[in-house]
């Protein structure tokens, strides 16, 4: 039985999408365009959230745990379920840049996926796991400190 998400309710929790026009504001302010496509189903699977008129792809995470942990989770399986259906995670997308949100400090970091890749796999890291009790899947990754990020995290 493979597990599916509920796009209709993914979308619509306030602090993702503050997130999201938080980021647009901040690229807008720095004269780059964004179009946030967070709600537009057929750029969910691919994991966009807002795309520049050239095509660049962003995937925003908002984060509440950054400034507590210091650390930014890196999701390498998005489901894990008990009948062994397993479901990439967003560490394997094909956008190019993924910023994170710091939501208790609304600050944005801003990566470069690939490069954030190459830094996630260039040494052992601590994982974590996140349980769905109704859906029965785990979410499955590691943390890498922010500190860690500093020479691949981008101005664009």
């Amino acid at each position: 039985m493979e597990t599916n998400f509920n796009f209709k309710i993914q979308v619509k929790e306030p602090d993702q999408k503050e997130a999201v026009w938080l980021c647009q504001q901040d690229e807008a302010q720095n004269g780059w365009e964004l179009l946030d496509v967070s709600e537009d189903p057929k750029y969910f699977e691919s994991g966009a959230d807002l795309i520049s008129i050239d095509g660049i792809s962003i995937d925003v995470k908002c984060d509440k745990r950054i400034s507590e942990t210091g650390n930014v989770a890196f999701e390498l399986i998005e489901i894990c379920s008990l009948n062994k259906f397993i479901k990439l995670g967003w560490a394997y997308s094909s956008v190019e840049f993924i910023y994170y949100v710091d939501w208790n400090n609304k600050i944005n970091y801003k990566f470069k996926l690939s490069q954030l890749r190459q830094e996630a796999f260039s040494k052992a890291r601590t994982g974590f796991s996140a349980y769905h009790p109704n859906e029965k899947y785990f979410t499955l990754g590691i943390l890498i400190p922010i500190k860690e990020l500093t020479s691949i995290k981008c101005n664009l």
